[in-house]
């Protein structure tokens, strides 16, 4: 068998079981049951990108606490991203408009969450104790 076959093969079986993974966890099948228009970013790269930007840049949290879902605000027809702390998860993209429709669902995935807007300027994370931080970038 050559390489690049191989390599496909072993990509394949990734993305199968990866999907196991997704279909059994529960708060994350609700959740994208529940966006009703949500886009799983399956492609690593993509993937990678939001995390580095999430985790790499230099966001600052502090004092900036919110405290409920009543204090996000969302721009209805901006795409963000939705990211977890839990690795097995992928990130998912849909709009602000759907995101606030279940933002609860949205921040029980997972203990931490991450939502990070298409333009890159403003980030929401919602911590493992409830608080929820926002961020905005001017420019």
């Amino acid at each position: 068998m050559d390489k690049s076959r191989l390599e496909k093969l072993r990509e394949k079986n990734r993305r199968v079981m990866k999907q196991k993974r997704w279909e059994s966890n529960v708060l994350f099948k609700e959740c994208l049951q529940n966006l009703r228009y949500v886009r799983i970013i399956e492609e690593d790269t993509e993937n990678q990108r939001v995390l580095d930007f999430i985790y790499k840049e230099r966001w600052g949290f502090a004092g900036i606490d919110k405290g409920s879902c009543a204090a996000v605000k969302l721009n209805a027809d901006t795409y963000y991203y939705v990211a977890w702390d839990n690795a097995e998860l992928s990130v998912v993209q849909s709009r602000g408009e759907n995101i606030l429709e279940c933002l609860e669902d949205v921040f029980a995935v997972s203990f931490e969450t991450y939502l990070l807007s298409s333009d890159l300027a403003e980030i929401i994370h919602s911590d493992d104790r409830g608080r929820i931080t926002i961020e905005r970038r001017n420019g």
